[in-house]
């Protein structure tokens, strides 16, 4: 049976983005070597919502109150990430084809054939390998901003796109090696999202980034591949895809995106303004209302 924590009121008002009143009880399901922990409300089916690196479940709680009315939702944390059991050296955020079959065990552990997923830049990465080895798994597929650098087309302007944002997160990653981890949270949040991103996060956010540090230290300590994705794994995917960029993400991440929309003829792509690569955060409501359109319309 799934572990349950209830979830004080005040632990909510530090722990949301925007914080939310009434979040559903955290629980932990067993999926075999590890527990992870999940919150869930509603009814219908089931939508699943995956976050990407120095996150947790908790990215997704000024959703709840929306989608609950409508399905079955699910946020957890990916292995490696609070309130889970944490290890420098254990799983990165990037091990996506660990995370993958996580996803999987999770699914079968709350008993869900098939599920609606929604997930962000590693968890997206994650999600389109669950994709690709699960698509009877699959009603719909929401992507945002994948970081899977195979995909990346061969041009002088991929390749200074790959240069500029690896020499960043390299920079990142010098300082979770040494140490220095709020110094390396702000570098690989400016990476990701474009300089003076980490000074528009609030005390909550970063809150939430020191609590999941552990994957990304292991990522810089202990990398392990994080599996290749390439046109030819995209064949797999036979669910509807949505993939989302934000309007003022790094040429990286647009680049990556633009390309997958070409391996996926059954996809849709949408920019969605007012926000870099930390979409679900920088204009939950465009986002929102972006992959609740697109669910309904393959339904139809």
């Amino acid at each position: 049976m799934p572990r349950i924590i209830p979830i004080s009121a005040a632990l909510l008002l530090t722990a949301c983005a925007t914080p939310s009143a009434d979040l559903p009880v955290l629980r932990f399901a067993n999926i075999g070597n590890a527990e992870l922990g999940y919150i869930e409300a509603g009814s219908g089916e089931p939508l699943v919502l995956v976050h990407g690196g120095l996150q947790d479940y908790r990215l997704w709680g000024p959703y709840f109150s929306l989608l609950s009315s409508q399905y079955r939702v699910v946020a957890y944390s990916r292995r490696n990430h609070y309130p889970n059991a944490v290890d420098n050296a254990g799983i990165g955020t990037a091990a996506a084809h660990v995370h993958a079959k996580d996803l999987a065990a999770l699914l079968n552990a709350l008993e869900i054939p098939r599920a609606h997923i929604v997930a962000h830049s590693a968890g997206a990465y994650a999600a389109l390998i669950f994709a690709a080895e699960n698509p009877a798994r699959i009603n719909t597929l929401t992507v945002n901003e994948p970081p899977a650098a195979a995909l990346l087309p061969k041009t002088p302007e991929a390749a200074r796109a790959a240069a500029m944002f690896g020499k960043d997160l390299e920079a990142a990653r010098e300082e979770f090696r040494s140490g220095r981890w709020e110094t390396g949270i702000a570098k690989f949040t400016d990476a990701v999202n474009g300089d003076g991103s980490y000074l528009e996060r609030d005390a909550v956010q970063r809150g939430m980034m020191r609590d999941n540090v552990a994957s990304s230290v292991a990522d810089a300590t202990s990398p392990r591949p994080p599996g290749e994705f390439i046109c030819a794994t995209a064949t797999g995917i036979t669910s509807p895809v949505l993939i989302t960029v934000g309007e003022h993400s790094p040429d990286f991440f647009r680049l990556i995106a633009a390309q997958l929309s070409k391996c996926l003829p059954n996809s849709r792509s949408v920019a969605i303004p007012n926000a870099s690569h930390s979409v679900p955060i920088d204009n939950p409501a465009d986002f929102s209302a972006a992959f609740l359109d697109f669910i309904e319309d393959a339904r139809r």
